[in-house]
């Protein structure tokens, strides 16, 4: 999964593009488990969160329908790829869908999300 979607914003060679991309992203990270009968998937998100806040990221704000992050693309997609690998390889879980959205800024490097935040309040 990691190697599609690094080829799908770079190419085949993600540690070339991302010296030449080196930009500040804000990204939403939302996790959907689909396909059990059980009535809650609070451990499994709850292990989605844990995995977002371990990541590095320079800010994670959880909110009900997923997670703001602010950071670098690499370790973004380097969560995913562990969002994914977790879910379906450790739990009972059979589908799971991410919903993400990035932000890509090259005139501000320094737009945090409670930034972001700060100027609409």
């Amino acid at each position: 999964m990691f190697n599609t979607l690094k080829n799908l914003f770079f190419g085949s060679n993600l540690n070339t593009a991302t010296k030449s991309y080196n930009h500040h992203i804000n990204a939403d990270i939302g996790a959907t488990m689909m396909g059990d009968s059980k009535a809650s998937t609070s451990k499994e998100v709850k292990e989605v969160i844990k995995l977002i806040s371990r990541a590095g990221f320079k800010e994670v704000q959880t909110h009900g329908f997923g997670t703001n992050v602010s950071g670098d693309l690499q370790t973004l997609l380097k969560t995913i790829e562990n969002i994914a690998k977790e879910i379906m390889e450790n739990s009972t879980i059979p589908r799971l869908s991410l919903n993400l959205k990035i932000s890509f800024r090259k005139d501000k490097q320094d737009q945090s999300i409670s930034k972001r935040l700060a100027a609409v309040k």
